[in-house]
């Protein structure tokens, strides 16, 4: 009951910030990071809230366009929502729950899942996927990266619908974007949506802007684009679709010295604070994560086939004797995240 009455408390807050933001963006951004950072009390809050507290203490910074811009232009409805999931029930609630399994359960869960939906499992019966994202929400995660297929979108509506309590982020390829899609997703609230950097992008990323929706570009990186993400290029191209986040991810086959180049250019252009885009790694930035929440680095996905992939500093595992439309995800925790008694 308290974590329910703790979140009312703080969704009214934000909500009447959203209010204010408008006329005083500056003040009001500033007021409610100082906020956060007094009342804040897991890791990984206070520490994301002191950096965007030091952010805010430049006053020619960038994120000060960007909050304007997300003011102006996001249904503030999404920012609350899809903003109290991340950040109170992802990072909070959730983070409470993981650090509680690994000390009395000894398996580590990780903040996020990606999950590569099946077309045909879709089709065939949902279910699946809602009992992933339910077992999911019992061992504390709340944040679902969901890689969909041409085809899948009216089918996906339901499985967001149902789960208010979770942040979903969207990655769209070669998949175009019905109206009614764009209006059940507004009305939904949970949801970014990722658009990939091809030519369709540019007839999206409007699209989506024009509805005062949430989104980002993303694209994946390995040793043939390297130079052109780390001279600039590549994000000053995105910059003209107006992107509230750029996400960066390295193709599997990608040498460690090329993602620990791309990785410092990302911190260089958050730390720099000259763009007005939240630009992160998915695979480096979410070990971050990971590792603040519950000191373990690793970073956890299904394939389509049901397959598991373990992404760890030593690179990408797939195990293919689990499989999440066999075994649940506690168990494949315990199988390939074990931790040490």
């Amino acid at each position: 009951m308290q974590k329910d009455i703790s979140r009312i408390l703080i969704e009214s807050v934000i909500n009447k910030t959203l209010k204010d933001i408008t006329v005083s963006p500056r003040r009001t951004a500033r007021n409610l990071i100082d906020m956060g950072v007094n009342f804040s009390k897991g890791r990984f809050q206070k520490l994301f809230l002191s950096s965007a507290q030091e952010f805010l203490q430049n006053q020619n910074s960038a994120y000060y366009d960007l909050i304007t811009d997300v003011s102006d232009h996001v249904d503030k409805k999404i920012i609350s929502t899809f903003g109290m999931n991340l950040g109170y029930n992802g990072c909070t609630r959730g983070a409470k729950k993981i650090r509680e399994i690994k000390k009395n359960r000894h398996f580590h869960v990780p903040w996020s899942l990606s999950l590569a939906l099946d077309k045909e499992k879709m089709e065939e019966d949902c279910s699946v996927y809602r009992s992933i994202i339910s077992q999911g929400k019992a061992l504390g995660i709340f944040v679902y990266l969901l890689k969909t297929e041409e085809g899948q979108l009216g089918m996906l509506l339901p499985l967001l619908e149902e789960n208010q309590d979770c942040a979903f982020v969207l990655f769209l390829e070669n998949t175009e974007l019905p109206q009614y899609f764009l209006t059940d997703i507004r009305k939904i609230r949970n949801t970014m949506i990722c658009v990939k950097d091809s030519e369709k992008a540019a007839d999206l990323c409007p699209r989506l802007r024009e509805e005062h929706l949430l989104y980002a570009i993303y694209s994946y990186y390995s040793e043939e684009n390297e130079e052109s993400i780390v001279s600039g290029r590549w994000l000053h191209e995105m910059m003209a679709l107006h992107p509230y986040f750029v996400l960066l991810a390295p193709f599997p086959s990608c040498c460690p010295e090329t993602c620990n180049r791309v990785y410092e250019y990302i911190l260089s252009v958050r730390n720099g604070q000259k763009d007005a885009v939240i630009a992160m790694d998915l695979l480096q930035d979410s070990w971050k994560i990971n590792e603040i929440i519950s000191e373990e680095s690793c970073d956890v996905g299904f394939n389509a086939d049901g397959s598991v992939r373990v992404h760890n500093r030593n690179g990408i595992e797939k195990i293919n004797m689990q499989n999440i439309f066999h075994s649940s995800v506690e168990e494949i925790l315990k199988a390939v995240v074990p931790g040490r008694r």
